[in-house]
């Protein structure tokens, strides 16, 4: 309850309920999914990247694969489910999986999903039904995971180096990358637009 309110009491609150009803219907989504496995709860508005974990140990443990099992029973439930559309990308755009989920008739699902444990700063990825893996929390998952998908991209190019900039107008911050690493948080130059609805 303490990461629910960190996350979303600051932004995008107040049309959660409304939005997430029409979420559901155009991202294939309820208000939590009920699939073999951990629920989630998507909100297209906040991120088509991350969606928060349904809460609470399931009390069908025995449908889950082995490897599931034993990450639940040595971290418990995730704080997020990382919602792997492409493989080999970690992160894409909304409009990406717009179009995708269009080409297939509404009823694309995810490739893949990790867990992620944001106080830990960890990911956790399944290979099959046995095996997993435990990796850092990458800068633009976690920046994905407080604040939501990007609300504009752009890029600066010097030379090789290339710099990814995440705007947020809403919450008026620049996160700058480089190389997938966060290298600068810039407040100043936005001034935050309250109730920001483009992307």
């Amino acid at each position: 309850m303490i990461l629910w309110r960190l996350v979303f009491s600051y932004r995008r609150l107040g049309g959660f309920l409304a939005v997430l009803g029409i979420a559901g219907l155009s991202m294939g989504c309820g208000l939590f999914r009920k699939e073999p496995g951990i629920g989630y709860s998507m909100e297209s508005r906040f991120s088509v990247n991350v969606a928060m974990a349904q809460p609470g140990i399931p009390k069908d443990l025995e449908r889950f694969p082995a490897n599931q099992r034993h990450v639940l029973e040595e971290r418990g439930v995730p704080d997020f489910i990382h919602l792997r559309w492409v493989p080999g990308k970690d992160v894409v755009e909304e409009g990406r999986v717009y179009h995708m989920k269009t080409a297939h008739r509404g009823k694309l699902e995810p490739r893949d999903k990790s867990w992620i444990y944001l106080a830990k700063d960890l990911e956790v990825l399944f290979e099959g039904e046995t095996e997993f893996r435990e990796e850092p929390l990458s800068d633009k998952m976690r920046v994905i995971c407080e604040y939501g998908d990007p609300q504009d991209i752009r890029y600066n190019s010097s030379g090789q180096t290339q710099i990814v900039n995440w705007r947020y107008y809403s919450e008026g911050i620049i996160f700058r990358f480089q190389d997938e690493k966060l290298i600068e948080t810039d407040r100043s130059s936005l001034r935050p637009i309250p109730n920001y609805q483009g992307r």
